[in-house]
Protein backbone atom coordinates (compact mmCIF):
# COMPACT_ATOMS: atom_id res chain seq x y z
CA UNK A 1 0.00 0.00 0.00
CA UNK A 2 1.06 3.45 -0.68
CA UNK A 3 2.75 5.67 1.72
CA UNK A 4 2.19 3.26 4.44
CA UNK A 5 4.33 0.01 6.11
CA UNK A 6 2.01 -2.69 5.72
CA UNK A 7 3.29 -5.52 7.97
CA UNK A 8 2.74 -9.45 7.10
CA UNK A 9 -0.31 -10.34 9.53
CA UNK A 10 -0.76 -12.84 12.10
CA UNK A 11 -3.90 -14.24 12.47
CA UNK A 12 -4.73 -16.83 15.31
CA UNK A 13 -7.77 -18.16 14.79
CA UNK A 14 -9.99 -20.40 17.33
CA UNK A 15 -12.59 -22.66 16.65
CA UNK A 16 -13.89 -22.33 19.66
CA UNK A 17 -15.79 -18.80 17.82
CA UNK A 18 -16.39 -17.20 21.18
CA UNK A 19 -16.29 -13.60 19.51
CA UNK A 20 -12.72 -11.79 19.37
CA UNK A 21 -11.25 -14.85 21.65
CA UNK A 22 -7.97 -14.25 20.12
CA UNK A 23 -7.02 -10.58 19.11
CA UNK A 24 -6.32 -10.22 15.16
CA UNK A 25 -4.84 -6.99 14.06
CA UNK A 26 -6.87 -5.93 10.74
CA UNK A 27 -6.37 -7.41 7.24
CA UNK A 28 -6.77 -4.67 4.39
CA UNK A 29 -6.89 -4.48 0.60
CA UNK A 30 -7.59 -2.19 -2.57
CA UNK A 31 -9.94 -2.67 -4.68
CA UNK A 32 -8.45 -5.17 -7.34
CA UNK A 33 -5.65 -6.17 -5.05
CA UNK A 34 -4.45 -9.33 -6.61
CA UNK A 35 -2.48 -11.96 -4.73
CA UNK A 36 -0.62 -8.83 -2.95
CA UNK A 37 -2.51 -9.55 0.71
CA UNK A 38 -0.78 -12.56 2.29
CA UNK A 39 -1.35 -13.71 6.19
CA UNK A 40 0.26 -16.16 8.46
CA UNK A 41 -2.42 -17.85 10.00
CA UNK A 42 -2.33 -20.06 13.49
CA UNK A 43 -5.31 -22.31 13.99
CA UNK A 44 -5.84 -23.10 17.34
CA UNK A 45 -8.66 -24.68 19.35
CA UNK A 46 -9.21 -23.16 23.15
CA UNK A 47 -5.73 -21.57 22.20
CA UNK A 48 -3.95 -24.37 21.58
CA UNK A 49 -2.22 -25.53 18.41
CA UNK A 50 -5.25 -27.72 15.86
CA UNK A 51 -4.03 -30.20 13.61
CA UNK A 52 -4.59 -29.80 10.24
CA UNK A 53 -3.40 -33.08 9.52
CA UNK A 54 -5.18 -34.85 6.43
CA UNK A 55 -7.32 -31.73 6.49
CA UNK A 56 -8.66 -28.99 3.61
CA UNK A 57 -8.51 -25.44 4.27
CA UNK A 58 -10.85 -23.09 3.06
CA UNK A 59 -10.97 -19.35 3.36
CA UNK A 60 -14.72 -18.17 3.45
CA UNK A 61 -16.38 -14.97 2.84
CA UNK A 62 -19.07 -12.42 1.45
CA UNK A 63 -17.70 -9.49 -0.30
CA UNK A 64 -18.96 -6.33 -0.47
CA UNK A 65 -21.08 -7.28 -3.27
CA UNK A 66 -22.69 -10.26 -1.21
CA UNK A 67 -20.69 -13.04 -3.59
CA UNK A 68 -19.80 -15.78 -1.89
CA UNK A 69 -15.69 -16.21 -1.88
CA UNK A 70 -14.84 -19.41 -1.51
CA UNK A 71 -10.81 -20.61 -1.94
CA UNK A 72 -8.27 -22.79 -0.88
CA UNK A 73 -5.76 -22.27 -4.02
CA UNK A 74 -4.42 -19.38 -1.59
CA UNK A 75 -2.92 -21.67 1.35
CA UNK A 76 0.60 -22.82 1.77
CA UNK A 77 0.82 -25.16 4.47
CA UNK A 78 3.65 -24.27 6.86
CA UNK A 79 3.23 -26.93 9.59
CA UNK A 80 0.00 -29.30 9.57
CA UNK A 81 0.79 -30.74 13.37
CA UNK A 82 0.39 -27.16 14.54
CA UNK A 83 -2.31 -26.09 12.56
CA UNK A 84 0.24 -22.97 10.60
CA UNK A 85 -0.51 -21.89 6.97
CA UNK A 86 0.29 -18.96 5.03
CA UNK A 87 -2.92 -17.41 3.07
CA UNK A 88 -3.15 -15.53 -0.25
CA UNK A 89 -6.43 -14.01 -0.30
CA UNK A 90 -7.85 -13.72 -4.10
CA UNK A 91 -9.02 -10.82 -5.85
CA UNK A 92 -12.94 -11.09 -5.11
CA UNK A 93 -12.24 -10.23 -1.90
CA UNK A 94 -11.51 -7.04 -2.84
CA UNK A 95 -13.98 -6.70 -5.76
CA UNK A 96 -15.48 -3.19 -4.24
CA UNK A 97 -14.92 -1.05 -1.35
CA UNK A 98 -16.79 -1.65 1.26
CA UNK A 99 -17.07 -4.59 4.83
CA UNK A 100 -16.24 -8.35 3.91
CA UNK A 101 -18.45 -9.99 5.77
CA UNK A 102 -18.01 -12.86 8.02
CA UNK A 103 -14.50 -13.64 7.31
CA UNK A 104 -12.96 -17.08 8.51
CA UNK A 105 -11.17 -20.48 7.52
CA UNK A 106 -13.13 -23.78 7.22
CA UNK A 107 -11.70 -27.56 8.17
CA UNK A 108 -12.95 -30.19 6.29
CA UNK A 109 -11.77 -33.81 5.89
CA UNK A 110 -12.99 -36.18 2.77
CA UNK A 111 -16.32 -37.51 4.22
CA UNK A 112 -18.63 -35.23 6.77
CA UNK A 113 -16.40 -33.66 9.06
CA UNK A 114 -16.55 -29.71 9.44
CA UNK A 115 -15.34 -26.98 11.69
CA UNK A 116 -14.84 -23.29 11.49
CA UNK A 117 -12.83 -20.23 12.79
CA UNK A 118 -13.66 -17.33 14.70
CA UNK A 119 -13.87 -14.57 12.23
CA UNK A 120 -11.70 -11.89 11.53
CA UNK A 121 -11.65 -8.45 9.93
CA UNK A 122 -11.22 -7.64 6.72
CA UNK A 123 -11.55 -4.43 4.98
CA UNK A 124 -11.53 -3.27 1.69
CA UNK A 125 -10.95 0.27 0.55
CA UNK A 126 -10.59 2.20 -2.50
CA UNK A 127 -7.81 2.19 -5.12
CA UNK A 128 -7.78 6.10 -5.03
CA UNK A 129 -7.36 5.79 -8.86
CA UNK A 130 -10.20 8.30 -9.47
CA UNK A 131 -7.82 11.42 -9.66
CA UNK A 132 -9.49 13.22 -6.94
CA UNK A 133 -6.48 14.13 -4.49
CA UNK A 134 -8.78 14.87 -1.72
CA UNK A 135 -10.12 11.29 -1.92
CA UNK A 136 -6.42 9.66 -2.29
CA UNK A 137 -4.79 11.47 1.30
CA UNK A 138 -7.80 10.43 2.70
CA UNK A 139 -7.78 6.96 2.01
CA UNK A 140 -4.12 7.58 2.89
CA UNK A 141 -4.64 8.76 6.38
CA UNK A 142 -7.16 6.07 6.72
CA UNK A 143 -4.64 3.15 6.09
CA UNK A 144 -2.28 5.17 8.33
CA UNK A 145 -4.83 4.76 11.40
CA UNK A 146 -5.77 0.99 10.33
CA UNK A 147 -1.73 0.22 10.24
CA UNK A 148 -1.67 2.13 14.15
CA UNK A 149 -4.89 0.17 14.98
CA UNK A 150 -3.10 -2.92 14.23
CA UNK A 151 0.76 -2.12 16.22
CA UNK A 152 -1.60 -1.33 18.78
CA UNK A 153 -3.43 -4.88 18.87
CA UNK A 154 -0.23 -6.55 18.97
CA UNK A 155 0.73 -4.55 21.91
CA UNK A 156 -2.59 -5.13 23.78
CA UNK A 157 -1.58 -9.36 22.93
CA UNK A 158 1.66 -8.92 24.22
CA UNK A 159 0.49 -7.52 27.79
CA UNK A 160 -1.98 -10.09 27.93
CA UNK A 161 0.43 -12.41 28.07
CA UNK A 162 2.36 -10.60 30.41
CA UNK A 163 -0.48 -10.21 33.01
CA UNK A 164 -1.23 -13.68 33.05
CA UNK A 165 -5.05 -13.02 34.00
CA UNK A 166 -4.26 -10.80 37.16
CA UNK A 167 -5.68 -7.58 35.41
CA UNK A 168 -8.64 -9.40 33.51
CA UNK A 169 -11.30 -6.74 34.54
CA UNK A 170 -9.06 -3.94 32.78
CA UNK A 171 -8.32 -6.46 29.68
CA UNK A 172 -11.87 -7.00 29.27
CA UNK A 173 -12.57 -2.72 29.50
CA UNK A 174 -9.97 -2.62 26.70
CA UNK A 175 -10.74 -5.56 24.51
CA UNK A 176 -14.68 -4.07 24.40
CA UNK A 177 -12.59 -0.56 22.77
CA UNK A 178 -10.88 -2.51 20.60
CA UNK A 179 -14.20 -4.70 19.50
CA UNK A 180 -16.03 -1.90 18.73
CA UNK A 181 -13.30 -0.18 16.81
CA UNK A 182 -13.01 -2.96 14.53
CA UNK A 183 -17.01 -2.91 13.97
CA UNK A 184 -16.91 1.11 13.32
CA UNK A 185 -14.02 0.34 10.65
CA UNK A 186 -15.46 -2.54 9.24
CA UNK A 187 -19.23 -0.75 9.06
CA UNK A 188 -18.56 2.23 7.99
CA UNK A 189 -14.55 1.79 6.20
CA UNK A 190 -14.45 5.75 3.88
CA UNK A 191 -16.38 8.02 6.61
CA UNK A 192 -15.03 6.60 10.14
CA UNK A 193 -11.79 8.49 10.22
CA UNK A 194 -12.10 10.52 12.68
CA UNK A 195 -14.13 7.95 14.98
CA UNK A 196 -11.79 5.83 14.69
CA UNK A 197 -8.96 8.05 15.26
CA UNK A 198 -10.81 8.96 19.05
CA UNK A 199 -11.28 5.12 19.66
CA UNK A 200 -7.37 4.35 19.07
CA UNK A 201 -6.45 7.37 21.57
CA UNK A 202 -9.04 5.63 24.39
CA UNK A 203 -7.71 2.40 24.06
CA UNK A 204 -4.25 3.87 24.27
CA UNK A 205 -4.98 5.49 27.58
CA UNK A 206 -6.68 2.47 28.85
CA UNK A 207 -3.21 0.57 27.82
CA UNK A 208 -1.62 3.18 29.80
CA UNK A 209 -3.50 2.36 32.52
CA UNK A 210 -2.82 -1.28 32.59
CA UNK A 211 0.71 -0.96 31.97
CA UNK A 212 1.24 0.91 35.15
CA UNK A 213 -0.71 -1.56 37.38
CA UNK A 214 1.36 -3.85 36.02
CA UNK A 215 4.48 -1.90 37.08
CA UNK A 216 2.97 -1.75 40.13
CA UNK A 217 2.27 -5.11 41.11
CA UNK A 218 5.82 -6.28 39.62
CA UNK A 219 7.30 -3.38 42.47
CA UNK A 220 4.78 -4.71 45.04
CA UNK A 221 6.15 -8.47 44.36
CA UNK A 222 10.04 -7.37 44.44
CA UNK A 223 9.30 -5.71 47.77
CA UNK A 224 8.11 -8.95 49.17
CA UNK A 225 10.81 -10.97 48.19
CA UNK A 226 13.37 -8.35 48.67
CA UNK A 227 12.22 -8.77 52.39
CA UNK A 228 12.58 -12.41 53.09
CA UNK A 229 15.84 -12.41 51.03
CA UNK A 230 17.84 -9.90 53.33
CA UNK A 231 15.50 -10.65 56.29
CA UNK A 232 14.17 -7.03 57.01
CA UNK A 233 11.51 -6.91 59.69
CA UNK A 234 11.56 -10.72 60.02
CA UNK A 235 12.72 -11.90 62.76
CA UNK A 236 13.78 -15.66 63.46
CA UNK A 237 12.49 -16.62 67.10
CA UNK A 238 14.29 -19.75 67.71
CA UNK A 239 11.73 -22.06 66.93
CA UNK A 240 10.36 -23.35 63.71
CA UNK A 241 8.48 -19.98 63.49
CA UNK A 242 9.61 -16.64 61.64
CA UNK A 243 7.22 -13.78 62.14
CA UNK A 244 7.46 -10.01 60.98
CA UNK A 245 5.32 -7.91 59.13
CA UNK A 246 5.11 -5.48 56.37
CA UNK A 247 1.50 -3.43 54.49
CA UNK A 248 0.80 -5.28 51.30
CA UNK A 249 -2.74 -5.41 48.94
CA UNK A 250 -2.17 -9.18 48.52
CA UNK A 251 -4.69 -11.66 50.62
CA UNK A 252 -3.51 -15.12 49.23
CA UNK A 253 -0.54 -17.13 50.32
CA UNK A 254 3.29 -17.65 47.96
CA UNK A 255 5.73 -19.79 48.35
CA UNK A 256 9.02 -20.04 46.95
CA UNK A 257 12.27 -21.94 48.08
CA UNK A 258 14.91 -20.32 49.79
CA UNK A 259 18.85 -21.72 51.43
CA UNK A 260 18.66 -24.25 54.02
CA UNK A 261 15.57 -25.98 53.05
CA UNK A 262 12.98 -23.22 54.35
CA UNK A 263 9.85 -23.03 52.65
CA UNK A 264 7.90 -19.39 53.15
CA UNK A 265 4.22 -18.56 53.46
CA UNK A 266 2.44 -15.53 53.36
CA UNK A 267 -1.10 -15.08 55.58
CA UNK A 268 -2.76 -12.05 55.63
CA UNK A 269 -4.39 -10.91 59.68
CA UNK A 270 -5.41 -7.46 59.06
CA UNK A 271 -3.16 -5.18 57.42
CA UNK A 272 0.01 -7.30 58.74
CA UNK A 273 1.17 -10.17 56.73
CA UNK A 274 3.14 -12.96 59.20
CA UNK A 275 5.83 -15.58 57.48
CA UNK A 276 6.17 -18.62 58.64
CA UNK A 277 9.30 -20.75 57.85
CA UNK A 278 9.28 -24.66 58.12
CA UNK A 279 11.51 -27.71 56.70
CA UNK A 280 8.35 -30.22 56.85
CA UNK A 281 6.53 -30.68 53.19
CA UNK A 282 3.71 -28.94 53.03
CA UNK A 283 0.81 -28.67 49.91
CA UNK A 284 0.20 -24.89 49.77
CA UNK A 285 -3.68 -25.00 47.73
CA UNK A 286 -3.95 -22.99 44.81
CA UNK A 287 -0.17 -23.08 44.19
CA UNK A 288 0.75 -26.79 43.42
CA UNK A 289 1.52 -28.82 40.28
CA UNK A 290 1.35 -31.56 41.22
CA UNK A 291 -1.14 -33.95 43.76
CA UNK A 292 0.25 -35.81 46.55
CA UNK A 293 2.68 -35.00 49.44
CA UNK A 294 5.85 -32.91 49.11
CA UNK A 295 6.71 -29.11 48.66
CA UNK A 296 5.22 -28.22 44.79
CA UNK A 297 6.43 -25.23 42.90
CA UNK A 298 5.17 -23.59 40.45
CA UNK A 299 7.60 -22.48 37.65
CA UNK A 300 7.87 -18.87 37.53
CA UNK A 301 4.71 -17.97 39.14
CA UNK A 302 3.61 -16.49 42.29
CA UNK A 303 0.28 -16.00 43.94
CA UNK A 304 -1.05 -12.52 44.25
CA UNK A 305 -4.79 -11.41 44.55
CA UNK A 306 -6.02 -15.00 44.31
CA UNK A 307 -4.43 -15.04 40.46
CA UNK A 308 -0.82 -16.18 39.20
CA UNK A 309 1.55 -13.89 38.57
CA UNK A 310 4.41 -13.70 36.45
CA UNK A 311 8.05 -13.12 37.98
CA UNK A 312 11.15 -12.96 36.66
CA UNK A 313 13.82 -15.96 36.97
CA UNK A 314 13.58 -19.34 35.61
CA UNK A 315 12.56 -21.83 38.01
CA UNK A 316 13.03 -24.82 35.92
CA UNK A 317 16.30 -26.74 37.47
CA UNK A 318 13.71 -27.31 40.07
CA UNK A 319 10.56 -27.52 38.11
CA UNK A 320 12.17 -30.93 36.21
CA UNK A 321 12.89 -32.19 39.81
CA UNK A 322 9.31 -32.40 40.40
CA UNK A 323 8.35 -33.39 36.72
CA UNK A 324 10.13 -36.81 37.76
CA UNK A 325 7.81 -37.45 40.79
CA UNK A 326 4.99 -39.48 40.24
CA UNK A 327 1.98 -40.01 42.82
CA UNK A 328 -0.08 -43.50 41.74
CA UNK A 329 -3.21 -44.27 42.39
CA UNK A 330 -2.87 -46.57 45.72
CA UNK A 331 -1.02 -43.23 47.26
CA UNK A 332 2.81 -44.23 46.65
CA UNK A 333 5.46 -41.62 45.57
CA UNK A 334 7.78 -42.74 42.58
CA UNK A 335 10.45 -40.38 41.31
CA UNK A 336 12.55 -42.02 38.22
CA UNK A 337 9.48 -45.15 38.06
CA UNK A 338 10.83 -45.98 41.83
CA UNK A 339 8.89 -46.01 45.09
CA UNK A 340 10.52 -43.17 47.61
CA UNK A 341 10.36 -45.06 50.85
CA UNK A 342 12.01 -43.30 53.25
CA UNK A 343 11.83 -39.39 54.71
CA UNK A 344 15.18 -39.50 53.64
CA UNK A 345 14.73 -39.71 49.72
CA UNK A 346 11.96 -37.41 49.90
CA UNK A 347 14.72 -34.92 51.51
CA UNK A 348 17.02 -35.67 49.22
CA UNK A 349 14.56 -35.01 46.51
CA UNK A 350 14.05 -31.21 48.36
CA UNK A 351 17.59 -30.70 48.57
CA UNK A 352 17.81 -31.09 44.73
CA UNK A 353 14.88 -28.66 43.95
CA UNK A 354 16.63 -26.00 46.46
CA UNK A 355 20.02 -26.72 44.78
CA UNK A 356 18.51 -25.88 41.58
CA UNK A 357 16.65 -22.46 42.96
CA UNK A 358 20.26 -21.72 44.62
CA UNK A 359 21.59 -21.85 41.38
CA UNK A 360 19.93 -18.44 40.11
Amino acid sequence: MEGVNKLKIDLVLDIRKDQYAQLNSIVTGRVGDEKSNVVNVHIVDDGKPYSLTNMHVYFECVNPKYQVVRDSTGVKMIDEETGDFEYTFPAETFSTTGEIIRAYFAIEDEIEFRATTQNFPIVSISNATDGNIESGQYISDLEELINQANKLIEHIKELEKEAVSIVDEELNIIRDHVNKMLEEIQNSVEVAKESIETSIKEIEILVQGLQKKLLDLENEIQQMIEIVENNGALKTDGSNVMTGTFKSISTTPFQFGEKAEVWFRQILAANNVHWFQTKAPLIFSGISTVPGEGVNFKQKYLRLNDKDVLVKGDIQGAMEVVAKINITDDGKILRDGKEIQSIEEVIKVLNLMIKALNSL
